[in-house]
C-alpha cells in the first residue's frame, strides 16, 4: 500500500500536467457570438471576411448566414492560411465552433519535365513553410522566371499541393526554349521608327532572355525618353515576337534628390531633362548639385549636358558634349573649376553585357583658392572613357547582387596645345559581386572592388608641383579606404599614384528588420611617384550595417585602419573611424 500510493499520485501528477499543457496550448478565436474557432493560434480575419461568416447586422439580406455558405467560406479563408483539416465539433443555438487542426507545410517540392539540372532555388528554399495558394503561387512565378532566363518565353504549368503531405509538384504542361526572332514596335509620336532600339539589352536572333527585356525597359525608362515601356512575349512556330508597349508621357522631366554622407555631408541634387528633341531622341539636360559639411565642406556644380544622334538612320552613335562650372571646398581644396567638352560616342549590347566607348577634347580651367598645386591653369585634353557591365549587374545596380562593372578613362595633355602643362591621367575601377549560400531568406554575397588611378608628368616641366588640385589623388572615406578618413592617404600633398582593394561581404537575411551584416577589409597605397607601388601600404578591416530604407541605402560602417610598415613608432594615422552614407553601394 505504501508503495502504491506514490506511484499513482506521481502518474496522476503527470496526467494533470499533459493535459493542463495541452490545454493550456488551445487558444480560442471567437469571430463573432455565432462562430467560434479552437486551435494552437488565433486567427484574425479582415472586416469583408467577417462580414462573409458572421452576416452584417445593418444589412436586411446579410443578417444571417446559412451555416453550409459559412463552412464554405470559412474552409477557402483557412486554406490561404495553411488549414484544410477544418471539422465542424459543436452546433447548437446557432453557434458554431470549429477545431482548426494542424496547419499543413509544405514537405518537398518536385520539378517534372523540367530541364534537368537547372538550379531554381536551394533545396531548402521553401521547406516548412505553409502550403498556401500565396506560397504556390511565389513557388510557380519562381520557376516561370528561371526558365524564362534560358529561352522559355511561353510556357504552362501545371502545380498542385497536397494538402495532406504537404507534397508540391510542378509539371511543366508545355513550352519549349525559343530564339528572340522581331520585335513588334508601338510607335511613339515624332520619334522615328527604331529609335528605342539602341537601349536594346538582347539580341534578336539569340535565345529569349527575360531579364534582357526587363532591362531594356529599365533602361527606356530611366532615360526619360517614355514614361512606361515592356514587352508582350507572343510565341511563334519560328520564335519569339516581342510586342513592344509604350506609354508616351511627358518629354519633359524634373527630379530632386537628397543624400548623406559623412564625407561631404549633406547633398542635394535638382535636374531638369528635355527628351524627343527630334525624331532621333536626342535629349538636352541641366542639373544643379550642393554639398554642405560644417563650415569647411562644401561644394556646389552645375552642368549642362546633351547627347544629340545626328544620323539619319536610328542608330547607337551620337555627339556628347558637356558644359560644367564647380566650386569645390573640401579638406585638402578649395578651387573653382570649369570645363567644356565634345565627344563621339556609342554603346554596345550582347546577350549577357553592355559596354560604351567616348572619345573626344576636353578643355579645362582652375583657380585655386586653398590646397597644394598651382594657382590657376588651363589644359586641353583628348579624353576616352570605356565602360563595360553585365546585365544582371547593370539590372540590380540599385540592390547589387551579381556581376561585374569596370570603368575606365584616360586623358592626355600636351603643353603649348592650350594647355600650360603635359600630363597623362588614368582611372580604372572594377567590381565583382558575388552571390553563394543562397536560400529563400538569406543569402551571403562576396564583392570585389579595385581601382587604379594615377597622374604620368614629365621630369623636365617641375613635376609634382605643377600638378592643379584636382589631378592629385588621395584615399581614405566611405568609398575606398573606410578606416580612414575622406583624403587622409597620404596627406596634404597627395599622390601621383594610388591604388585600392576591397573586399566585403554582405549577409542578407541574417539578422532581423530588414538588416544586412557586413564585414569588409580594405588595403590601399598612395605613392608621390608614377606608377610606384613602394610607399606605405594601409588596411582597415571592419564591420557594418546595411538598411534599404524608403529614402535610399543606408550604410553604417566602422574601422580601424592600419598604417602597414610604418617605421613611426604608434604611428598617429592608425585609428577608428566610422562611417554613415545615404544612396551609396558598394
Amino acid at each position: 500500500m505504501s508503495s502504491t500510493f506514490p506511484t499513482i499520485f506521481f502518474m496522476t501528477f503527470a496526467i494533470g500536467l499533459i493535459a493542463g499543457s495541452a490545454q493550456a496550448r488551445s487558444v480560442e478565436t471567437r469571430v463573432c457570438d455565432s462562430l467560434i474557432l479552437e486551435g494552437r493560434e488565433r486567427i484574425s480575419f479582415s472586416s469583408s471576411e467577417v462580414r462573409l461568416l458572421c452576416g452584417d447586422p445593418q444589412v436586411k439580406d446579410w443578417k444571417v448566414i446559412p451555416r453550409s455558405q459559412r463552412i464554405f467560406h470559412l474552409r477557402t479563408f483557412l486554406q490561404s492560411r495553411g488549414f484544410f483539416s477544418v471539422t465542424p465539433i459543436d452546433s447548437h443555438d446557432s453557434v458554431l465552433r470549429v477545431a482548426l487542426g494542424q496547419p499543413t507545410l509544405i514537405s518537398s517540392i518536385s520539378l517534372v519535365d523540367i530541364p534537368v539540372g537547372l538550379r531554381v532555388w536551394s533545396e531548402d528554399a521553401f521547406t516548412g513553410d505553409r502550403l498556401t495558394p500565396d506560397a504556390l503561387a511565389e513557388i510557380e512565378q519562381r520557376v516561370k522566371h528561371r526558365l524564362g532566363q534560358i529561352g522559355f518565353a511561353c510556357l504552362e504549368l501545371d502545380t498542385q499541393g497536397d494538402a495532406i503531405t504537404g507534397k508540391v509538384t510542378i509539371r511543366l504542361k508545355s513550352g519549349k526554349p525559343q530564339i528572340l526572332v522581331s520585335v513588334e514596335e508601338q510607335l511613339v509620336p515624332g520619334l522615328a521608327p527604331g529609335t528605342l532600339r539602341r537601349f536594346d539589352a538582347f539580341v534578336v536572333g539569340e535565345m529569349y532572355n527575360v531579364d534582357n527585356m526587363t532591362l531594356t525597359g529599365y533602361r527606356v525608362v530611366s532615360n526619360g525618353i517614355v514614361r512606361n515601356f515592356f514587352f508582350d512575349s507572343v510565341c511563334t512556330d519560328d520564335g519569339v515576337v516581342a510586342k513592344q508597349n509604350i506609354l508616351e508621357g511627358h518629354p519633359r522631366e524634373v527630379s530632386v534628390g537628397v543624400g548623406l554622407n559623412t564625407d561631404r555631408g549633406i547633398m542635394a541634387r535638382a535636374s531638369w531633362a528635355q527628351t524627343r528633341l527630334d525624331s532621333r531622341g536626342s535629349s538636352l539636360s541641366a542639373a544643379v548639385s550642393a554639398s554642405f559639411k560644417g563650415g569647411q565642406f562644401h561644394s556646389e556644380q552645375i552642368s549642362l549636358d546633351s547627347h544629340w544622334y545626328f544620323l539619319n538612320e536610328p542608330s547607337r552613335f551620337h555627339l556628347r558634349s558637356l558644359v560644367m562650372f564647380k566650386r569645390l571646398s573640401d579638406n585638402r581644396m578649395d578651387y573653382l573649376g570649369a570645363e567644356v567638352g565634345i565627344s563621339p560616342a556609342t554603346t554596345w549590347d550582347t546577350s549577357s553585357h553592355g559596354g560604351s566607348v567616348s572619345l573626344g577634347p576636353l578643355l579645362k580651367g582652375e583657380r585655386k583658392f586653398r590646397g597644394e598645386g598651382r594657382d590657376q591653369t588651363y589644359y586641353l585634353g583628348l579624353k576616352s572613357e570605356l565602360n563595360f557591365v553585365t546585365h544582371d549587374f547593370e539590372l540590380r545596380r540599385g540592390d547589387p547582387h551579381s556581376g561585374f562593372e569596370w570603368l575606365n578613362s584616360v586623358m592626355v595633355s600636351r603643353k603649348g596645345i592650350l594647355a600650360d602643362y603635359s600630363a597623362n591621367t588614368f582611372r580604372s575601377r572594377f567590381t565583382h559581386l558575388l552571390p553563394f549560400g543562397s536560400t529563400r531568406r538569406s543569402e551571403v554575397i562576396f564583392g570585389v572592388r579595385t581601382e587604379l588611378s594615377g597622374t604620368l608628368l614629365p621630369e623636365n616641366e617641375g613635376g609634382m608641383a605643377s600638378l592643379p588640385p584636382s589631378l592629385r589623388h588621395y584615399l581614405g572615406g566611405s568609398s575606398n579606404l573606410r578606416g580612414f578618413n575622406f583624403q587622409e592617404v597620404p596627406g596634404e600633398l597627395g599622390a601621383l599614384t594610388s591604388y585600392y582593394l576591397g573586399t566585403e561581404l554582405r549577409a542578407i537575411g541574417w539578422l532581423p528588420f530588414g538588416l544586412d551584416l557586413l564585414a569588409f577589409t580594405d588595403v590601399g597605397t598612395a605613392s608621390p611617384e608614377s606608377l610606384d607601388f613602394s610607399s606605405n601600404w594601409f588596411a582597415s578591416p571592419g564591420a557594418g550595417l546595411r538598411w534599404r530604407s524608403p529614402a535610399g541605402v543606408l550604410r553604417f560602417s566602422v574601422a580601424h585602419g592600419f598604417v602597414l610598415g610604418s617605421k613611426l613608432p604608434g604611428d598617429s594615422r592608425s585609428h577608428w573611424q566610422f562611417h554613415l552614407t545615404l544612396g551609396e553601394e558598394f
